[in-house]
């Protein structure tokens, strides 16, 4: 193994275009700045030269592994594993990890770290009962820590629990894992590839999760704009169609996509045709004041494009996933509604909340404005 500084120079000549970074990364290691030479490496990981493999995994093997034990722990283990996944065999990457582990075994967030990425590559190779007990340690450990530990750690957390759910088909709590990786996670620091794998898959699990009725965290990330110009942009107007409560745009995106896999079986079906009926349910009753939440059976007919007979089975289905609740008049054939679903609005519904606001204040202005004059 060539020392680090004769690998730095040799990288000069070999990849001109990097000159730069050759050159910062020899200044710190001759200067001996480990704390902001960790944080240039975990800046590498991002970089589109270094996100090809094995680029990572040879800067590590013929730089970084001279003076790793130096490094803060965590950003060595996030470094590494970076450069694990640039490894062609899951076994090797399994190998590689367990040598990191070593290294840092005094440190408890490294170690869960360590933990975490190995019950994915568990995952991987179909390991689900290793994976399972992995995840286990590591979900104690975390709890030990009252949560308190860097973002880093978050998202390995995240991500392994994310891969053994989506291992399993548990859509929800894939969803649920997927988006709090993507929070821990600065977006360029996952390769192009890598998005568009994980935008279609947290779409999709959105779409089918049978409890997923809250679209608007997941619209506004930018990994969805991964899925743009792909096979899979697809899901990204299927998950913009479900929380307009847009019936049309559901029915375009389904019969142009009707090949696609996810969704092929005719129970998927029948479950997306419910989902998107009870979306526009909600999204009407999101439309009306506050004050005049009653609706009638035909307004909701309408609205969700449904039989008048079969309405009152669609509100009672929105009041069992506690999306809406209200009461059902059956005599007047009308339902009022108390309450609505928080949720995170596209900026389409903010500025209908706008107009509605301003409308408002317009009401109180007048109300004010007519006990003034009789006082």
């Amino acid at each position: 193994m060539s020392s680090p500084g004769t690998y730095i120079e040799a990288q000069k000549g070999a990849v001109p275009s990097e000159l730069a970074t050759w050159t910062e990364l020899a200044q710190l290691y001759h200067q001996r700045l480990w704390d902001a030479l960790g944080r240039k490496l975990l800046q590498l990981v991002g970089e589109p030269y270094f996100q090809t493999a094995p680029h990572l995994t040879q800067l590590y093997e013929q730089f970084v592994k001279h003076f790793e034990k130096r490094l803060n722990p965590v950003s060595l283990v996030t470094f590494a594993t970076a450069a694990s996944r640039q490894l062609p065999e899951i076994a090797e990457q399994v190998k590689f990890l367990e040598s990191i582990s070593k290294v840092v075994e005094a440190d408890k967030q490294a170690t869960i770290t360590c933990k975490m990425e190995l019950a994915a590559r568990k995952v991987a190779s179909g390991e689900l009962k290793e994976a399972k007990e992995l995840l286990s340690e590591g979900k104690r450990e975390m709890e030990e820590h009252g949560g308190l530990v860097e973002a880093s750690v978050h998202a390995s957390y995240h991500l392994a629990f994310a891969s053994y759910h989506k291992a399993q088909g548990h859509a929800q709590d894939y969803y649920t894992h997927a988006l709090l990786y993507l929070t821990y996670t600065p977006l360029q620091s996952i390769p192009v590839s890598q998005q568009v794998e994980l935008a279609a898959s947290v779409g999709q699990a959105a779409i089918l999760g049978a409890n997923i009725y809250n679209f608007g965290e997941l619209l506004q990330h930018p990994v969805l704009e991964a899925l743009r110009g792909t096979s899979q942009q697809w899901v990204a107007r299927l998950v913009a169609a479900f929380n307009s409560g847009d019936i049309r745009a559901f029915r375009e995106v389904m019969a142009a996509e009707a090949k696609q896999e996810a969704l092929k079986p005719q129970e998927t079906q029948q479950f997306l045709q419910t989902k998107i009926r009870i979306m526009a349910f909600i999204e009407l009753v999101f439309r009306k004041e506050v004050n005049n939440r009653t609706l009638t059976f035909s307004e909701i007919a309408s609205a969700c494009d449904l039989p008048h007979d079969k309405v009152e089975m669609l509100v009672l289905k929105a009041f069992a996933l506690k999306v809406v609740k209200g009461m059902i008049d059956e005599v007047e054939g009308k339902v009022r509604v108390d309450w609505v679903q928080p949720r995170v609005l596209h900026k389409t519904q903010v500025e209908a909340l706008k107009d509605r606001l301003w409308e408002w204040s317009a009401q109180v202005q007048g109300v004010v404005s007519l006990v003034a004059a009789q006082v």
